[in-house]
């Protein structure tokens, strides 16, 4: 007879499998990461994400911050990082964690 894994004990998760925090309060991970400063417009993105679009075109994932972000339509400028070691269910594009923000 096979032994059952014990229900008390934490099952292994599977190597690679990432694990999700819809509200980040860490610090993110060295080396993947980096610092970026953009200017664009807020719009509505799938799944009730928050986008970014900037005068190029390029699409970024508002995530965090420390205030809410202004409302949808309105041009702003946004200091963040680039979570490269995070996912999302929108997939806009990169995943900015929002350090400061403001109209412009």
């Amino acid at each position: 007879m096979t032994p059952q894994p014990s229900t008390s004990e934490p099952r292994p998760t599977p190597s690679g499998t990432p694990r999700l925090d819809p509200f980040p309060t860490g610090k993110p991970s060295p080396g993947k990461t980096s610092s970026i400063q953009l200017i664009g417009r807020l719009e509505e993105g799938v799944e009730r994400c928050t986008i970014l679009r900037t005068d190029d075109g390029q699409s970024y994932e508002m995530m965090g911050g420390q205030t809410a972000l202004p409302p949808i339509g309105t041009r702003v400028r946004v200091k963040g990082v680039v979570r490269n070691d995070m996912m999302s269910f929108c997939m806009q594009g990169p995943i900015v964690q929002v350090l400061e923000i403001e109209p412009v």
